[in-house]
């Protein structure tokens, strides 16, 4: 009965009308007798604005009052339903989608969407999603797929907030049964990045403007697109046709029937393959003459297949490769075949975000998918690799099982940030993408978690803007970290078999939170993992297996019995469903034999914690407790947790355990003490390997320690441990947990550091300082302590090309650093590569690129700005067009800054998605922060009106510009927050909060604090240091 009408094969006809008629004449002529139309005129249609009348106003969706009222429908400006969520009475099954595009000049395309509904509750209105200023509804018909007769259609409303369209029948649909809804409208093309929308790219070889038509729904804007039921857990099958320029290729999720089809008009038909079950969000398509490459996977023989303009697509071949390998890599790491037939990854000119995981057509921006080999960095080829891996990861993780509701996105994002190092190191371990993630995913999520202004993992959101708004770091670095702690607690066989279990019962279906808790749970149960096992020293997410043995580090225990089963949802919920994340403050007794730790919610200032009260107070989490420590009796690295909750020797819900490898000890929620019986340690280390997203402090003789371990032996802890030490110090100081003296006491090792883990860790604190610092009198003071640490090192890695993965990326941390404080031995080679550069003729490395940019601009005037500036015109590499446009933002001329803001808002120079990064880049320059902030006053409505809907662009343009501006002064923090008084910041309303909030957390540091950081930094100077006049590197 439904296949006619869901799955058309069309053959060659007339005209692109005639062949949609002759598709489903079956179907018309099955419901001729029982269909009612209600058609409603298209007024002026897409192209002459939006048609009048009582709803008009609503959405753009046209319903024009006098054509219904021909045809005894009525239009009403009251919504029959209010809520914003969809009643639950239908559920649509499968939809056919014809749209007939048109590029330049109209940019617009007419469309017919048939939804086969089956009806769960008896009801007399029909619900759906539209959305778009220039969408214009011109029909609707019921139709029943028994022979009884259909319900009329007998009114509609809009309901702009909830962006619905709503029909009112004349009587009751029946429970049981199945009926088809067909909506006929008109639609522009987007000039946004959402929807259906379009695009463009300069073909280099005759400078013509090609035009391209793509698709970005998550998470609300299919409705954009065409009408639909646009939430996560009603899914359906999709069999779409698109009518193109036949000049014009065609993608969709699924493969092509065939050859498109050719028409009179000289365009062309396609149509697509009947998808596999899925939510709105996941549909694409893209209309483009876009040329591919192609191989197929390794073992299975997959197409994979990468798309870009011609001129480019040959820089998607590490992409090609990545996609092919890491696709199977997938398929073994979940237990699941990949369902679709083919993969296919496209670089889009235009987009919002990094990638979409649409399935089976992921859409990428260019820097996310182009590696061009003489002109991509070590860092764009690692990114470029790391978005693939993380895309693919959404086609088994989001697509194959899909969050119920936004509620649950962190399921979908944060899973995939886990995994996506996962399938990067798999296909180049080179790269130690999994090492780094406790300085780049870990710290990003620790980071705004710890405002008064985060929000839990699983937060409820019902609007589109507040769904928009949970895009963040907390629903991806922070769920990306309980997702790597939980794999460690209960190990990597119980994590996979629990994982495989979790997609093979609700795959093609929706689930939440709990259902992952329990499908882990009960993998835990069926291999006798209690609370406490789950990690040896022979397991791979050991905090112990990544420390170093040297100095007798060991891990010290005491084993207990008896082992309870594991509720995995009791503990992560506590991880989850609350806001923030604890400080341990681990206190060792005199005798250095026992330990008391406590917890509390880690805020990033004291007013942070005032703002959060008693709520803050009282929250608690179950915490996996690991040590390393110094011993004078072993070397042996037995790994162990401990789960806080219960005094020393036991308690409700405390129940010990013993395994081979130490002890394991899950507790609830508060503090813990303990022994080791008898043994005595020197310092002690908690949160080994940095499994847990949370901070840890210590007494003051424990630090002490530790920061002679660092002086004398730094390889004694892991890199991994070293680099947590000096983020949780300096954390720690920003929130005056502990004194400021004590992480500038930390960083004296660091000349002796050689690996990139713990310099990242420190150069991200003594960045924060000197950022604050930078229009201050102690500046000088900073620079001259930068260059007593950071000069050793600089020497010793150099100015040059080469080297393992993590030590390029050292170079150019370490260089970056000095040349912000002017030190001339690093300045001198920089200049003369861009010197060199200058005069044409020399290839740069890639590595080195945007630092001899930067600092050439900064260094030079208006002759070397515009020499970047036409370099950025010729390249073809969009990570080359990255580090160009960054490089004009570097100048310290004002007048040029002026043009580079003015820049950022004239497509022809800059593109809409780079806008908001150009602006950054102003704003992070010394000189240009105030412009970047009287910039975003004089255009705000402008900005918002660009970037309103995409709250990380907005929310990303707020927070680096008000950062920058007001995060050292009280004055100018003031300004800012006048200036947003009764101004609505659309879906950045939350970033706005945290940005404000970081700003008076940065001003109130700097006023209890320059004192004594002053007089620390010219204390610590005043003893001999390396020289800035030497020779240059």
């Amino acid at each position: 009965m439904e296949e006619p009408f869901l799955k058309p094969k069309p053959r060659r006809a007339a005209s692109v009308s005639r062949w949609f008629i002759a598709a489903t004449l079956g179907v018309a002529v099955l419901f001729a007798a029982t269909a009612v139309t209600a058609t409603w005129s298209s007024g002026p249609g897409v192209d002459g604005g939006i048609p009048q009348g009582q709803a008009a106003h609503m959405l753009g969706v046209g319903l024009d009052t006098a054509a219904a009222d021909r045809l005894g429908v009525s239009t009403v400006s009251e919504p029959f339903w209010t809520n914003i969520r969809l009643p639950d009475t239908l559920k649509p099954l499968n939809y056919t989608i014809f749209l007939d595009v048109y590029l330049e000049p109209s940019f617009s395309y007419t469309g017919t969407v048939d939804v086969l509904i089956e009806c769960l509750k008896e009801t007399d209105l029909i619900v759906l999603h539209a959305k778009g200023d220039n969408m214009s509804v011109t029909s609707t018909s019921l139709h029943s797929t028994s022979h009884d007769a259909a319900p009329r259609v007998s009114s509609a409303a809009v309901h702009e907030a909830f962006e619905q369209i709503q029909f009112k029948l004349d009587r009751e649909m029946d429970a049981g049964e199945k009926y088809i809804l067909r909506v006929e409208f008109q639609q522009k093309l987007s000039k946004s990045m959402t929807g259906f929308y379009r695009s463009s790219y300069v073909r280099p070889s005759d400078g013509a403007r090609r035009w391209l038509a793509t698709t970005h729904f998550e998470p609300t804007d299919a409705r954009q697109a065409f009408p639909c039921f646009d939430e996560p857990h009603l899914k359906a099958k999709f069999s779409l046709t698109l009518a193109h320029a036949a000049s014009l290729v065609a993608l969709s999720n699924m493969p092509a029937i065939g050859e498109p089809e050719a028409t009179e008009e000289g365009r062309a038909v396609t149509s697509f393959d009947e998808s596999v079950t899925m939510s709105t969000y996941l549909v694409a398509f893209v209309i483009s003459d876009f040329k591919p490459i192609q191989r197929t996977s390794p073992k299975r023989g997959l197409e994979v297949r990468v798309w870009a303009p011609e001129h480019q697509v040959q820089q998607g071949k590490l992409a090609l490769d990545a996609a092919a390998m890491i696709l199977e890599f997938f398929e073994d790491f979940f237990g699941q075949p990949f369902p679709l037939p083919k993969c296919d990854l496209v670089a889009i000119p235009d987009f919002a975000a990094g990638a979409m995981e649409n399935w089976g057509l992921i859409t990428y921006r260019s820097t996310a998918l182009l590696v061009d080999p003489d002109e991509s960095s070590t860092s764009n080829r690692e990114w470029v690799i790391s978005v693939v891996s993380h895309e693919l990861a959404h086609q088994w993780f989001g697509n194959l099982v899909t969050m119920e509701w936004w509620d649950d996105l962190w399921l979908n994002e944060g899973f995939a940030s886990y995994v996506q190092d996962l399938g990067a190191d798999y296909f180049d371990p080179s790269m130690r993408v999994s090492d780094q993630f406790s300085v780049t995913t870990l710290t990003t999520a620790l980071g705004l978690d710890a405002l008064a202004t985060t929000h839990p993992i699983a937060v409820t959101v019902e609007d589109p803007n507040s769904i928009n708004s949970i895009f963040d770091a907390i629903s991806y670095s922070k769920g990306a970290a309980v997702i790597r702690m939980l794999k460690a607690v209960i190990g990597s066989d119980t994590f996979h078999s629990g994982l495989a279990a979790y997609l093979d019962a609700h795959k093609f279906q929706n689930a939440n939170t709990n259902d992952l808790w329990k499908a882990w749970g009960a993998a835990a149960a069926g291999a006798g993992v209690g609370l406490g096992l789950g990690v040896s020293a022979a397991n791979e997410d050991s905090p112990a297996a990544s420390s170093s043995s040297g100095d007798n580090v060991t891990a010290v225990a005491v084993a207990r019995p008896s082992i309870p089963p594991l509720d995995v949802a009791a503990v992560m919920d506590t991880w989850t469903r609350q806001p923030g994340f604890p400080l341990v403050t681990v206190t060792v007794n005199a005798s250095r034999t026992g330990y008391v730790a406590t917890q509390s919610r880690f805020f990033a200032s004291p007013a942070a914690a005032k703002a959060a009260g008693k709520d803050g107070e009282q929250q608690a989490w179950n915490i996996p407790l690991t040590f390393v420590a110094q011993s004078r009796r072993s070397n042996a690295m037995p790994g162990f947790w401990r789960w806080f909750g219960c005094g020393r020797g036991g308690g409700t819900g405390c129940v010990p355990s013993t395994s081979s490898s130490g002890e394991h000890v899950w507790m609830a929620r508060g503090p813990v003490s303990g022994d080791w019986g008898g043994k005595s340690v020197g310092w002690i280390k908690a949160n080994a390997g940095q499994i847990g997203p949370y901070r840890v402090t210590y007494d003051d003789v424990t630090w002490g320690l530790l920061a002679d371990q660092l002086r004398r032996n730094p390889n004694a802890l892991s890199p991994t441990d070293r680099a947590g030490l000096l983020d949780d110090a300096f954390e720690l100081a920003r929130a005056s947990r502990v004194g400021l003296t004590l992480p500038l006491n930390l960083t004296r090792y660091l000349p002796r550091e050689k690996d990139y883990l713990p310099w990242s860790a420190a150069l991200k604190g003594l960045d924060f300082l000197g950022n604050l610092l930078r229009s201050r009198p102690t500046y000088g003071a900073f620079c001259s302590y930068l260059m007593a640490v950071v000069a050793p090192a600089v020497r010793r890695v150099g100015w040059r090309n080469g080297g393992p993965h993590l030590e390029r990326y050292l170079r150019i941390k370490l260089f970056n650093s000095a040349l912000k404080c002017d030190f001339e031995p690093a300045k001198a080679g920089v200049l003369r590569d861009f010197r060199r550069w200058m005069r044409g003729g020399v290839k740069l490395p890639a590595d080195a690129r945007g630092l001899v940019y930067t600092e050439g601009v900064r260094a030079g005037g208006r002759r070397e700005w515009e020499r970047v500036r036409v370099a950025l015109g010729k390249t073809h590499s969009p990570s080359e067009e990255a580090r160009l446009r960054v490089a004009l933002a570097a100048t310290e001329r004002p007048w040029l800054l002026r043009r580079v803001l003015g820049m950022a808002l004239d497509q022809k120079e800059i593109r809409r998605q780079d806008a908001v990064g150009v602006i950054c880049a102003v704003a992070r320059n010394p000189v240009g922060e105030a412009l970047a902030w009287e910039f975003l006053q004089e255009h705000w409505e402008q900005l918002k009106g660009l970037y309103g809907a995409l709250s990380f662009e907005l929310g990303t343009l707020l927070k680096c510009v008000i950062g920058a501006h007001a995060g050292s002064s009280a004055f100018r923090l003031n300004a800012v927050k006048t200036f947003f008084e009764g101004r609505d910041a659309a879906a950045a309303s939350a970033a706005l909060a945290q940005a404000l909030e970081q700003a008076e957390a940065n001003v109130d540091f700097l006023q209890r604090h320059e004192a004594e950081l002053g007089a620390w930094l010219r204390a610590a100077v005043r003893k001999p240091r390396p020289s800035t006049r030497s020779k240059s590197l």
